[in-house]
């Protein structure tokens, strides 16, 4: 029997799915996309179905041919598109759907050049053929959305990662958001407590929150921008969404599959995102470490807290793909002429050019932590200070900012 004359088979977008060549958590995309999948054949359309709704961010809906109209086209972002095998009644379907949705993806087997010609003619963003991996469909899904997300406003996203447990991250990523508010005291950035289990953030900023994380988590469909705005616990222009203590413990306090679609809502309300994810990686918080514009990895004046840094590093690119340029490193507590590591053993070490320093100033630090204050008004003209702002000019430059050079421009910074 000829395999290419055949129907796709439900069998082989199953095994593609469930023996991957490396196992991996398949990777949201960087905004929801509203996609339309029509199918010829009705045992096709069900397998496509559970391969695409396991990609998190992509909202499918599925129907026969004869219940497509041009209001359900006309909604959808995305038109997936899988044609006959039979090259004539390709031509027609795709000629039948030209134009009808913003973005179209085509599935068939091997095209003709005619089909092809007809498949380009008609709009469409890509033609996949059926007998691929599973991951050029979802592949070419992400490059539309990377489209989509380049066409909106989106505010970036800081992932602040502890090397080794104790490092700082959950200080660093308030002393980031608390920057970042100073500097735009006219708008609103947002902090994220990715610690679930010990709910550092509402301690460092001395609040008494009524909502959490997983009340986000659980109510995001319904959420607008006054409903995240409610939520939030506000310090000034700092908008909190803390962690409840322990509450990871709990297996069902969490709806973290909708993770990417909260990330997407507060990323289009605030200005910058800044995440503390003091414990490190866990499986629910990849979508935001690899859809972050910034990670930084935090360490201290220890080898053992280098070598940790090291495999994180590699970790994070060969296993998640995140590219080295989005990747930082943070040298906390940082004595210079002192430390035992130098800024060049950490370049060495973990491959990694882009190194900050944070000067060691535990006096300033603990009372910060101790009593909730906020260091750019604790500590405001103190080097320590200085350093976390040279980190936020260098992450997000100021839009505020005007062009100074010379004499004047060093004064106005000091």
């Amino acid at each position: 029997m000829d395999k290419s004359n055949t129907p796709l088979a439900q069998e082989h977008w199953k095994n593609q799915q469930l023996q991957p060549e490396k196992p991996t958590k398949p990777k949201a995309l960087p905004v929801p996309v509203k996609a339309l999948l029509v199918a010829a054949n009705l045992t096709d359309q069900t397998a496509l179905v559970e391969v695409l709704r396991s990609t998190p961010n992509l909202q499918l809906e599925s129907l026969p041919i004869n219940q497509i109209n041009t209001d359900l086209l006309a909604a959808s972002q995305l038109l997936i598109l899988l044609v006959p095998n039979d090259p004539k009644q390709a031509k027609t379907l795709i000629q039948s759907f030209a134009g009808k949705s913003k973005n179209m993806i085509i599935l068939g087997k091997e095209a003709s050049p005619e089909v092809l010609r007809i498949a380009m003619q008609s709009g469409a963003n890509d033609f996949i053929p059926i007998e691929s991996s599973p991951d050029e469909l979802t592949h070419a899904i992400h490059k539309i959305a990377q489209e989509l997300a380049q066409s909106m406003r989106l505010a970036p996203v800081i992932a602040v990662v502890n090397a080794k447990g104790g490092a700082g991250a959950s200080f660093l990523s308030t002393a980031l958001a608390d920057q970042f508010a100073q500097r735009d005291r006219e708008t609103n950035v947002a902090l994220l407590d990715g610690d679930h289990l010990h709910g550092n953030q509402m301690l460092l900023l001395d609040s008494k929150p009524q909502y959490f994380f997983h009340d986000a988590l659980s109510q995001v469909e319904q959420l607008d921008d006054a409903a995240i705005t409610g939520l939030m616990s506000q310090i000034d222009n700092i908008h909190l969404l803390p962690a409840q203590p322990f509450s990871q413990l709990d297996s069902q306090c969490f709806q973290f599959e909708h993770l990417p679609t909260l990330l997407f809502k507060v990323r289009t309300h605030y200005q910058s995102v800044t995440v503390d994810l003091s414990r490190g990686p866990d499986n629910w918080s990849l979508p935001l470490l690899v859809d972050a514009q910034h990670v930084l990895v935090v360490i201290q004046d220890s080898i053992a807290c280098l070598r940790d840094a090291a495999s994180a590093i590699r970790y994070f690119t060969l296993q998640l793909g995140i590219p080295k340029s989005r990747l930082h490193i943070i040298f906390n507590r940082y004595t210079p002429n002192r430390s035992q590591i130098t800024l060049a053993d950490v370049k060495e070490t973990v491959g990694v050019d882009s190194v900050f320093t944070v000067r060691n100033d535990y006096k300033r630090v603990s009372c910060c932590v101790d009593e909730g204050k906020r260091l750019s008004k604790f500590a405001a003209k103190e080097a320590i200070t200085k350093d976390i702002r040279k980190i936020c000019d260098a992450l997000i430059p100021s839009e505020n900012e005007h062009q100074q050079t010379g004499i004047w421009a060093k004064l106005w910074r000091k």
